[in-house]
């Protein structure tokens, strides 16, 4: 049953959770992302899934609010469907998030009207959805943020703003390091450890997402899936079942 002016049926519920952690430099994008998959409003069974995922010759991962449980709403479909494999990547993120909002803007209204409680303590003056998209392009690593935060007013009234963080460009010294979904353990220890860095991006990276999964374990989990981007091209350095191998 869809809700009069929209495309949100009733009984839905979204697929969410999520640590990402990326890491950007001159000569590599490593990405790391755990499996753990969680349905709102529902006491399911955990899903474990892949959440990096290929299109084309680039890759894109994604948190917070992805997909519901009835097909009507996922971003994965959408980044496929505004990615074009003949331009810059760049372009395709721009196009991705032109069409997103309006999406987003269903689904927040959604839970808003249907699931108060969640709404207030997860979605309202949050991030719906965080999403990387990055690769190889000439010479160069690319890293592409976006940010899709809600913004509610007093009359519960909301807007849906897009931040953009776009690497090379929008990181003068060529590096950039970025956690997406749940990550406030992980912010936590990068502030008493600034340097936790040095300990190398793919051990840092797979030491943080553990972390955040053991201080969020009803939102952070499972296997922890790495891929690497170098100029020879890219490597999956963990990958489960779930993961595909990937596509020349």
């Amino acid at each position: 049953m869809l809700i009069p002016g929209t495309g949100i049926g009733t009984n839905h519920n979204y697929l969410t959770g999520t640590s990402i952690v990326a890491v950007r430099t001159g000569t590599e994008v490593v990405v790391g992302a755990d499996g753990l998959a969680v349905l709102t409003g529902e006491d399911a069974s955990p899903i474990y899934v892949c959440k990096i995922l290929q299109i084309g010759r680039a890759f894109f991962a994604a948190a917070r609010l992805v997909a519901d449980n009835q097909g009507e709403f996922d971003v994965a479909r959408t980044v496929r469907a505004t990615y074009r494999e003949n331009e810059p990547l760049l372009a395709s993120v721009r196009r991705f998030e032109t069409e997103m909002v309006p999406q987003l803007r269903e689904v927040v209204a959604y839970i808003r009207d249907h699931d108060r409680r969640y709404f207030e303590k997860e979605v309202a003056n949050k991030p719906a959805l965080e999403i990387a998209f990055f690769g190889w392009e000439g010479s160069a690593p690319v890293l592409y943020l976006r940010y899709f935060t809600v913004r509610v007013a007093p009359d519960s009234s909301f807007t849906i703003s897009a931040r953009q963080k776009n690497c090379p460009g929008d990181c003068p010294s060529g590096i950039v390091y970025t956690t997406l979904g749940h990550h406030d353990a992980i912010d936590e220890k990068l502030k008493r450890v600034p340097h936790y860095w040095r300990r190398g991006t793919v051990t840092s990276v797979r030491e943080l997402i553990e972390l955040e999964a053991r201080a969020k374990p009803q939102f952070v989990g499972g296997a922890i899936d790495i891929i690497r981007l170098m100029a020879s091209g890219p490597k999956w350095l963990q990958r489960k079942p779930q993961c595909p191998p990937l596509i020349p």
